[in-house]
């Protein structure tokens, strides 16, 4: 399983984790997925780092783990709840706005049938 950053601006690899198939589960209508981990237990969560650079030029990785509780694990995997949940529709004109003022407006490109 894969843990998205909490800062939409953090580029660094995501965090996984792997748990026995026997414990994630399809939900009752097959559009997500749950699982069941012991309340008191831990999980190891790792993530893949640059750790810098071979003699062809190529990256070298290498893994970084910790250990979390089941309860910090469920934090980072909900952390999906906690950002603000801004309709699209009512920043529309706002969001409008900002997309004409960031990109210059050219001529159109004249096409073969205009040219005739």
């Amino acid at each position: 399983m894969k843990i998205p950053n909490r800062d939409p601006n953090d580029k660094t690899p995501w965090e996984s984790f792997a748990v026995p198939a026997s414990f994630v589960h399809d939900n009752k209508f097959s559009n997500g997925l749950w699982m069941k981990l012991p309340a008191d237990g831990t999980t190891k969560v790792s993530r893949s780092m640059p750790h810098g650079k071979d003699d062809m030029g190529r990256t070298i990785w290498q893994n970084e783990s910790r250990t979390d509780t089941t309860t910090q694990l469920k934090a980072m995997v909900e952390a999906y709840k906690e950002r603000p949940r801004d309709s699209m529709l009512g920043n529309l004109a706002a969001k409008k706005s900002e997309s004409r003022a960031a990109t210059p407006r050219s001529a159109p490109k004249p096409s073969r049938d205009n040219a005739r």
